[in-house]
C-alpha cells in the first residue's frame, strides 16, 4: 500500500483485523505505539525479542506518553533452569504484580512481553485468584487462618518487613509486603477486627497513607497448600522414576516438600504442583490489541534460548532433570502458532511486500554521521542548520529533545548564537503536540529521556535527540574503583571478566566447566590466575566471588594462586587505612583547638522556618539536625559529614543550618561539583527560602563573566546571603565579607587543588 498517515490508518483500521505493518524506524515505533494507545483506549500487548529491548521501548514510550505508569513489563525468570538457581525476589514480585494486573485491571495499559517470558508456562489463573483476599477496615478475620494462607501463598515470615513477599506479626500488628503494592501494608487489629490499614516506609518503618481496604495476592506462582504439596510429591516420584534419578538426587526435594519448605530452584518444579499449566495468552483480556514486533528476530532469539536450555538439561545431574524443557516452556513452533493467533498486527522495520501497510519514516543516521565528522568551531552545527532549513521548507514541526537540563541550556545557547528561533516545550511531548495543532511549524526544545528520533513526512513531524546531534551520552561517568559487587547469578559473568575471590584474590573468569568427580558430574566456574594456574569453583559457591572494578582502561596484575601477593595487598590496604585515620585525627585535633563563631540560639523565626517544611522529618533527620545545632552552639569550627541515601533529606538538613547562619548575619556558601547540581540546589533553595527575605545567587560556567564579577562584588559587600556555585566559587577573585557556613555536596568529586582551597575555607567557617 502507499505510504499512510498514522491518524487515518488508526481511524480506519479495526484492531482485530490482521495487519502487516512496515517502515517504522526504531525511533518512530514508540511514537506510533503511543498514538495507538491514545486512540484505541484498550489494553495493548507488545510481543518483543528480549528484556533489554523491552526496557528500552518502555523508556522511549514514557517520553511520548508523558509517564511510564501505564507501561508494564513482564520479565522472564532471569535465570535458566537446570543450574540450581532461583530468580531474585524482586523478579518474582514483578511477575506476580504483572499477572494480577492482567487479572483485575479495567484501566487501559501497554504490556511489553519478551519472548522468554511469553513462552514460559504459568500457574492456573483460578489458583492465583483463590489466593486473592479482599479486606476492609472494620472487618473481622481469623488471624491464624490468614497467617497460614500467607505461608501457603509464598510469603516469608520475618522479624521486620523490608522486602517484597514477606510478613511479620507483632502483637496486634500484622505487616505484609505484597507484590501488587509499591510499599508494605500495616494492619492494626483489636482482637480479630481490623482497626486500621496503612502503608509504611520499609526503611524507616514509619506509617505513610491510611487506607480503607486492601487486596492480598499470592507472593509466587507455587502455592504450598497441603493438597498441592501432596500432589507435587507424588508427581515428582513419578517423573524421577521416568528419568532414573537416584536416591541421593531425590531425597532433598522430597524432604523439602514433606516439611513445606522451598527447595533450591523451586520455580523449575512448577509443573509438578498443578494438574495443568496455563500460558500468558490465557491471561489476555478479551478486548486486547496484540502487536508483534519483528517476528523473525523474536523467534530466532527464542530458538537460541531453547538450544541453551536443551544443552543445560542434557548436562543436568540434579533433581531438576525430572522436569523437561517442554514441561516448562513452549517450543518454537508452538510459540509461533500462538503468536500468529494472538497478534493482530505484525510490525517490521524493513518493507518486504507491497501489500503491507507502509509508514514512510526515517532515522537520523545520515545527520548523525555528518555531525560526527563536522569540523570543530563555527562549522560544527552547519549540517544541523542545513537540515533545519530543509525541514522548515517542507513545513515540518521539529522537536529537539535534550536528555538533561544542562544539555537543554547548551543547545539553547548554541542555536540562539546561530540566530535560530526556538520555542520551549518544557511540558514535554504533550505540550509540543498541543502547539503543533495551534501554531505555525517551527523548532521546539524539550527535555526528556529519548534515545532516538525520526522523520515522518506524512505526519509533518521531526523528533531529534541531543544524542543524534552530539553523539551518544554515557550514562556512567569514569570513576575510581568502586566497592566490590557480589554476583547473584553466574549469568552476570562473561568469559574474560576480572573477578576477586575472597581467599585467592584477583583472577580471570574463563567460563563454565562440567567436571565428573567421584562419579558425580557438576558445573564449575573456571578461574585462571597468574602463570595459568586454574581454580574450579562450584556454582553454589558464587558468593565467594565479587566483581573487580577499577578506572576505565586500567589493566590489573593477577594474583598467584597460593602465593602471597593477595595477603600483601590486603595488608597494604589496612596500613593505608590506618594512615588516613591518623591524618584525620591530627586534623580534628587542630580544629578542636581553633576558636570559631558560636551562633546565637535559634529563635521564633527559625521555628517558623521549621514549621513550613512540607514533609514529616524522619528520626535520622531530627537527630542530625540536633547534632548540627549543638555544633553551631559551640565556639569551635564545625566539621561534620552527613551521609544518607537518596530521599534521606540531606538538603533540608543543610538548609536549616544555612538559615541559622543567616539569622546571625553570616554568609553561606554551597559548593557543588557540577553545574547540574548547582542548578538543582539553586531551585531548591529559592523555593524553600521564598517566604523569608534571603538573597540567593549562583556561580557556574553558565554565569556570564560580567554577572560573575557583579556577584563577587556583592559577596564582598555582604549583600549576598547564600551563594551556590561550582569550581567558580573557589576562584581567588571571590571574597566574602563574613563567611559563616560552608556546605559541600559530594566533596570526593573535587580535585586535589580544589580540596586544598576548600581547606582554607575550613579555617574561616563551620563546614
Amino acid at each position: 500500500m502507499d505510504p499512510s498517515n498514522l491518524n487515518v490508518f488508526l481511524k480506519q483500521s479495526d484492531a482485530k483485523n490482521a495487519q502487516n505493518i512496515s517502515g517504522l524506524s526504531v525511533g518512530a515505533l514508540p511514537y506510533a505505539l503511543s498514538q495507538v494507545f491514545f486512540q484505541k483506549n484498550q489494553p495493548i500487548f507488545v510481543f518483543i525479542e528480549d528484556l533489554k529491548q523491552a526496557h528500552s521501548l518502555r523508556e522511549n514510550l514514557g517520553f511520548f506518553l508523558g509517564s511510564k505508569d501505564d507501561i508494564l513489563i513482564f520479565p522472564g525468570m532471569g535465570v535458566l533452569p537446570y543450574y540450581g538457581l532461583s530468580p531474585s525476589s524482586e523478579n518474582i514480585a514483578q511477575r506476580m504484580s504483572f499477572l494480577y494486573r492482567l487479572m483485575g485491571s479495567q484501566k487501559p495499559y501497554i504490556a511489553i512481553i519478551p519472548m522468554a517470558a511469553l513462552a514460559r508456562r504459568l500457574a492456573p489463573q483460578k489458583i492465583l485468584k483463590s489466593y486473592q483476599d479482599y479486606w476492609v477496615v472494620g472487618e473481622e478475620i481469623d488471624r491464624e487462618a490468614i497467617l497460614q494462607r500467607l505461608v501457603e501463598a509464598g510469603y516469608l515470615n520475618v522479624p521486620l518487613v523490608e522486602d517484597v513477599g514477606t510478613f511479620s506479626k507483632r502483637g496486634g500488628i500484622l505487616d505484609i509486603f505484597s507484590p501488587a503494592m509499591s510499599s508494605p501494608i500495616r494492619f492494626e487489629f483489636f482482637g480479630d477486627q481490623i482497626e486500621q490499614i496503612r502503608s509504611f516506609d520499609p526503611e524507616t518503618q514509619r506509617s505513610q497513607v491510611e487506607l480503607e481496604d486492601f487486596v492480598l495476592t499470592a507472593a509466587r506462582e507455587i502455592i504450598f497448600s497441603r493438597v498441592q504439596l501432596s500432589k507435587a510429591s507424588l508427581r515428582f516420584r513419578e517423573r524421577a522414576n521416568e528419568v532414573g534419578l537416584n536416591k541421593k538426587q531425590r531425597e532433598p526435594i522430597l524432604e523439602a516438600l514433606k516439611n513445606g519448605l522451598a527447595p533450591t530452584a523451586l520455580e523449575t518444579y512448577l509443573p509438578i504442583f498443578y494438574d495443568e499449566l496455563e500460558l500468558l495468552f490465557d491471561f489476555l483480556p478479551q478486548d486486547y490489541l496484540g502487536i508483534w514486533i519483528e517476528p523473525e528476530l523474536g523467534l530466532k532469539h527464542w530458538q537460541e534460548n531453547w538450544q541453551d536450555m536443551e544443552h543445560a538439561y542434557q548436562s543436568c545431574q540434579t533433581a531438576e532433570k525430572a522436569i523437561t524443557p517442554a514441561a516448562l516452556f513452549l517450543k518454537e513452533d508452538e510459540l509461533q502458532a500462538k503468536l500468529q493467533q494472538c497478534s493482530h498486527w505484525q510490525v517490521r522495520e524493513l518493507r518486504s511486500s507491497d501489500k503491507e501497510i507502509y509508514f514512510n519514516t526515517r532515522s537520523h543516521e545520515d545527520l548523525a554521521a555528518q555531525m560526527k565528522h563536522a569540523p570543530v568551531g563555527e562549522g560544527m552545527l552547519q549540517p544541523l542548520l542545513q537540515q533545519f532549513r530543509e525541514w522548515q521548507k517542507h513545513g515540518y514541526h521539529i522537536l529537539l529533545v535534550a536528555g538533561t537540563h544542562s544539555q537543554r541550556l547548551r543547545i539553547e545557547d548554541l542555536l540562539e548564537r546561530q540566530e535560530i528561533t526556538i520555542q520551549k516545550s518544557l511540558g514535554g511531548f504533550k505540550e509540543f503536540l498541543d502547539k503543533k495543532t495551534t501554531v505555525k511549524p517551527g523548532i521546539h526544545l524539550s527535555e526528556g529521556e529519548l534515545q532516538q528520533g525520526f522523520v515522518w513526512p506524512e505526519e509533518s513531524l521531526v523528533v531529534l535527540t541531543d544524542q543524534e546531534i552530539f553523539g551518544p551520552r554515557q550514562r556512567r561517568r569514569q570513576t575510581p574503583a568502586k566497592a566490590a559487587e557480589v554476583f547473584t547469578s553466574f549469568e552476570e559473568l562473561q568469559a574474560g571478566d576480572y573477578i576477586v575471590h575472597r581467599d585467592h584474590g584477583l583472577g580471570i573468569y574463563q567460563g563454565l566447566q562440567n567436571l565428573n568427580l567421584d562419579g558425580h558430574a557438576n558445573d564449575y566456574l573456571l578461574l585462571e590466575y597468574l602463570g595459568g594456574d586454574k581454580l574450579y569453583l562450584p556454582v553454589y559457591r558464587l558468593d565467594l566471588m565479587s566483581r573487580y572494578a577499577s578506572s576505565e582502561g586500567h589493566v590489573p596484575q593477577l594474583d598467584k594462586l597460593g602465593g602471597s601477593s593477595w595477603e600483601k595487598n590486603k595488608t597494604k590496604v589496612k596500613e593505608s587505612l590506618k594512615k588516613i585515620a591518623g591524618e584525620l585525627l591530627q586534623l580534628y585535633a587542630q580544629r578542636a583547638t581553633a576558636v570559631g563563631h558560636a551562633f546565637s540560639s535559634p529563635g521564633v523565626l527559625y521555628e517558623e522556618f521549621e514549621a513550613v517544611f512540607p514533609f514529616e522529618e524522619t528520626p535520622d533527620q531530627l537527630r542530625v539536625i540536633k547534632e548540627i545545632n549543638q555544633d553551631m552552639d559551640a565556639d569551635r569550627p564545625m566539621d561534620r559529614l552527613v551521609c544518607g541515601d537518596v530521599g534521606f533529606g540531606k538538603t533540608e538538613v543543610a538548609m536549616r543550618a544555612a538559615f541559622r547562619a543567616i539569622l546571625d548575619h553570616k554568609q553561606v556558601a554551597v559548593l557543588v561539583p557540577t553545574t547540574v547540581l548547582a542548578l538543582q540546589h539553586e531551585r531548591s533553595f529559592r523555593q524553600r527560602f521564598e517566604k523569608f527575605p534571603t538573597n540567593i545567587e549562583m556561580l557556574s560556567r553558565f554565569t556570564s563573566s560580567k554577572r560573575q564579577k557583579e556577584i563577587g562584588e556583592e559577596l564582598q559587600k555582604g549583600n549576598v546571603d547564600i551563594v551556590i556555585g561550582t569550581h567558580a566559587l573557589l576562584s581567588n577573585k571571590i571574597q566574602f565579607k563574613d563567611l559563616g557556613l560552608l556546605i559541600i555536596d559530594e566533596e570526593h568529586r573535587f580535585g586535589v587543588a580544589q580540596k586544598e582551597k576548600i581547606k582554607k575555607f575550613k579555617t574561616q567557617a563551620d563546614v
